[in-house]
């Protein structure tokens, strides 16, 4: 017995249509989160370099006699330009340096900003003793952490 007929042509524009669509939708969900991905700030921190006070083999002590400077190197490693207020570096629970800046810091990016704090009068640093950095962002910016060590000339 003979056959007679097909898919309708509707029935075929209605199933190009709807791939077309899709597809569609498909490329706005990739650039939409391509491009929030590639807004995000990415910064990369050096160790912290910790010079004066008194050192003593692998370790500086800093006092009132003998004040530490700590300087932080922080890159900017993404596609758009980070804008710091503050910076602030922690040894585990407790505050060391509370940096924050009159004018904020543009870093653009593939750009670097290096502070040296001021004088630090406490504590003992041990070369490799981890760190953390957190740095505030203005506008909606955010806070950023980071972990590095302590480094020692």
């Amino acid at each position: 017995m003979k056959h007679k007929g097909g898919v309708p042509p509707i029935v075929t524009v209605l199933i190009v249509i709807a791939a077309i669509v899709g597809s569609a939708l498909v490329a706005y969900f990739m650039y939409a989160t391509t491009s929030a991905a590639s807004r995000t700030p990415v910064l990369e921190i050096s160790p912290l370099y910790v010079t004066g006070g008194s050192q003593s083999g692998a370790s500086v002590s800093c006092s009132a006699t003998a004040t530490c400077r700590l300087t932080l190197m922080v890159k900017n490693t993404g596609t758009t330009t980070v804008t710091i207020d503050r910076v602030y570096v922690y040894r585990g629970d407790f505050l060391v340096v509370n940096a924050t800046f009159s004018t904020p810091v543009v870093i653009q990016p593939g750009q670097s900003f290096s502070h040296p704090s001021p004088g630090v009068s406490f504590g003992t640093f041990n070369e490799g003793d981890p760190l953390t950095v957190e740095v505030r962002l203005t506008g909606s910016g955010g806070t950023i952490l980071l972990t590095t060590r302590v480094s020692l000339p």
